[in-house]
């Protein structure tokens, strides 16, 4: 089997991800069938010492953080994400190395002949109503494991696709879990409000494992807290504590101090506090933009500071610390774009599809680039609060471009534009905005020559609206700025 034919086949598969939703619930998203797959398989996902890693906004950085820290130790780290970005392949990486295509293929004939026996070869105890054909994201997941354990990696940073409690990565028994901030997110799904996502997210918790559980909103983490302790799980509780001391802000990175400890609670949870006493607390960097992104990489630091703690995890020095999270590179995430000296705007591309994400990309922008004129492309997919995203990042007076993806979730260009000029008129977004519709991502070239070098041009949106464009920014000569500094490539 060829690459090429790999891709074919996967794509055979019923995608949740590209074709939209299916109705949410044990029936659906079984995981009796992903069971089945992997003891066929020979359940490699017991061979697996991972983290597993939820939430809404950050579990992918958080996911980087993980494996370039425990990379820069010396271990050999598989890492398992997505979506993807250019290719498929990226979602299955060892020591941030995608798989090649060579094993991406060999691992599709592996599981194929058991994907392509399913349903029938389920055992007849199987209720009828989960008896659901295998799924594009079930296939990946279980090549994934296959693959970490035929490597032998010594750690597997895991991320959830879907909710939690019913994904198919869940089911692994996990060294540590760690839960990202957490937003109102396919809400048709995993439910109306916070503490339903809670629930869902937070069924990843499992017997005597330490669960670590990053800012969230006022009273939501004592909420998930005594999820955990339902489950017998260890809450470890970040709090206002991950909102660390910003030393400084640059378009190059954030540094940050982390004077943070442990400390166990009557009730057997752990709380991370400021460590009393500490003159010179340790002085860390990240090259990811944004003061979410200190936090996360403090989140990071402080779970695998947890688990050295206890001898789960060694090796874990001051300096492997800071040289690990200097090596994050989490693309189009407030990735800095520019044109090398050509007079040229700077491009900011993001896939901020949330409010807490919009609202994110905006204190960044405003903190990086405060007095530039801004000009934004975005498109978004379906059942987005896309009016609320507009509220929180457009200023008066800038200029607002309505655009889409090939994805067959995207929504229109002229569906984001009436739904733009009605936030407007509703006052959401601000009256002196300019909006222009203009069709396919591919005007962005026609953009980038009509705005002046001393604005700034931010793309949010979708990961496929960020991917494509990400490719035709390269195509026209921009580069990352960090990699422009490093003078490499690693698309």
């Amino acid at each position: 089997m060829t690459f090429a034919e790999a891709e074919e086949y996967l794509s055979s598969l019923i995608s949740y991800e590209k074709y939209g939703r299916a109705k949410y619930g044990q029936q659906t998203f079984s995981l009796t069938v992903f069971r089945h797959i992997l003891e066929r398989l020979g359940n490699p996902e017991r061979q697996l010492r991972a983290i597993h890693v939820a939430g809404t906004d950050g579990k992918g950085s958080v996911c980087q953080y993980l494996t370039c820290i425990l990379q820069q130790a010396g271990f050999s780290v598989g890492t398992y994400t997505s979506p993807h970005l250019q290719t498929v392949r990226e979602r299955i990486q060892i020591n941030r190395v995608p798989i090649d295509e060579l094993d991406f293929a060999n691992q599709v004939e592996r599981v194929r002949p058991i994907l392509d026996s399913l349903p029938d070869a389920l055992p007849a105890e199987t209720p009828e109503g989960e008896r659901n054909p295998p799924s594009f994201f079930e296939a990946l997941t279980a090549m994934a494991f296959l693959h970490f354990a035929d490597k032998q990696v010594d750690y597997a940073v895991i991320e959830v696709g879907l909710g939690g409690r019913l994904d198919a990565t869940n089911v692994i028994l996990p060294i540590a879990c760690v839960l990202t901030a957490l937003d109102l997110e396919h809400t048709d799904l995993l439910g109306p409000d916070l503490e339903s996502i809670a629930r869902e997210k937070t069924g990843i918790a499992k017997p005597g494992t330490p669960f670590f559980i990053s800012r969230q909103a006022p009273g939501l983490e004592s909420y998930i807290e005594s999820l955990c302790v339902e489950k017998r799980a260890i809450p470890c509780l970040a709090g206002a504590a991950a909102d660390v001391n910003i030393l400084e802000r640059s378009a190059d990175g954030y540094v940050f101090e982390n004077n943070l400890t442990w400390t166990a609670t009557e009730k057997g949870s752990w709380n991370l506090i400021p460590e009393a006493g500490t003159d010179k607390p340790m002085v860390y960097r990240t090259p990811l933009l944004g003061n979410h992104q200190v936090r996360n990489a403090a989140l990071a630091v402080n779970v695998l500071l947890w688990l050295r703690e206890r001898e789960v995890i060694l090796q874990l020095t001051s300096e492997i610390l800071q040289q690990g999270l200097d090596k994050a590179d989490w693309p189009a995430r407030i990735e800095v774009f520019k044109k090398g000296e050509i007079a040229s705007p700077v491009v900011i591309l993001d896939c901020a599809h949330t409010v807490q994400a919009a609202k994110t990309l905006r204190e960044t922008l405003d903190e990086l680039f405060p007095t530039q004129e801004r000009v934004f492309v975005v498109g978004f997919l379906k059942g987005k609060s896309i009016e609320k995203c507009l509220s929180q990042l457009i200023r008066k007076n800038d200029v607002l471009f309505c655009t889409c993806s090939h994805s067959a979730r995207s929504l229109s260009s002229d569906e984001v534009f009436h739904l733009a000029v009605a936030a407007q008129s509703m006052g959401e977004i601000p009256v002196e905005t300019v909006i222009e519709n203009i069709g396919s991502a591919e005007s962005l070239k026609d953009i980038l020559l009509r705005v002046q070098q001393e604005k700034t041009v931010t793309i949010a949106g979708s990961v496929y609206l960020a991917a494509e464009l990400r490719r035709v920014l390269f195509s026209l000569g921009y580069r990352p700025l960090r990699r422009c500094q490093d003078s490499t490539d690693r698309r």
